[in-house]
């Protein structure tokens, strides 16, 4: 039997490691606020805190690039609150099901409202 692996030759060593042992992490450079998902070799942008906890994350989750990479990683797209897995399935029911926008919008009130 043969076996292969994929090989990035535009990135460098260091970074390919890089990437591989962040995949899936959230991280941000000692120098920026900017925190970034690592996803598909790319750093993707999640613009605030609430775009954050959307794709499934908190806080604490955020990793700081101790090995100064981050910059050198290709830039992704920025990630939308909506696309976030923990609320992409509530906009799929409501674009299908237009009657519970009430009851939706209700317990998004009490939950900011209160």
């Amino acid at each position: 039997a043969k076996y292969g692996a994929f090989v990035n030759l535009d990135l460098d060593r260091d970074l390919a490691k890089w990437l591989m042992e962040n995949q899936g992490k959230v991280v941000k450079s000692q120098k920026e606020n900017k925190v970034f998902l690592i996803k598909n070799g790319k750093k993707n942008l999640l613009s605030d805190l609430a775009t954050l906890y959307s794709w499934g994350f908190v806080d604490t989750d955020i990793m700081i690039d101790a090995d100064n990479l981050l910059s050198d990683v290709p830039l992704g797209e920025e990630l939308g609150f909506w696309d976030g897995p923990l609320v992409k399935n509530i906009k799929q029911i409501l674009l299908q099901r237009k009657e519970l926008f009430p009851i939706f919008g209700q317990k998004f009130n009490e939950l900011f409202i209160t």
